[in-house]
């Protein structure tokens, strides 16, 4: 075995993801090494990172889609509950989104200035 993998087995197997990042690390020299590596240890942290949300313009995005289904919801609200339930219901579902979309842009404003990446 090859002498740059610290640990034993036994650790690897109890945080894959750590042995990941680690492996990505230390085989970046040596093609044929990460060649037998399996496809998903490498390209993990790639595909998590398409699951972040990073800038203000990805949460306003996010907040646009959000904001399209509640209304649809609350437009299917109107024509269950006619009247003042319907309408409270429709508030509540275009409310539910502003106070996800505060909690998002919060959360952006924390990452970018603390840089907690």
């Amino acid at each position: 075995m090859d002498s740059r993998f610290r640990g034993n087995d036994e650790e690897r197997c109890r945080n894959p993801l750590q042995t990941a990042s680690a492996l990505t690390i230390e085989t970046t020299g040596n093609a044929e090494l990460a060649r037998g590596l399996p496809i998903h240890v490498l390209t993990y942290e790639k595909f998590a990172r398409l699951f972040q949300i990073k800038t203000k313009t990805e949460v306003f995005l996010i907040t646009y889609a959000l904001g399209l289904g509640a209304a649809k919801r609350g437009e299917a609200y109107l024509y269950q509950y006619p009247g003042f339930g319907g309408k409270l219901l429709f508030a509540c579902c275009l409310g539910a989104v502003v106070i996800a979309a505060a909690k998002m842009l919060q959360a952006v404003e924390l990452q970018q200035m603390f840089g907690t990446d």
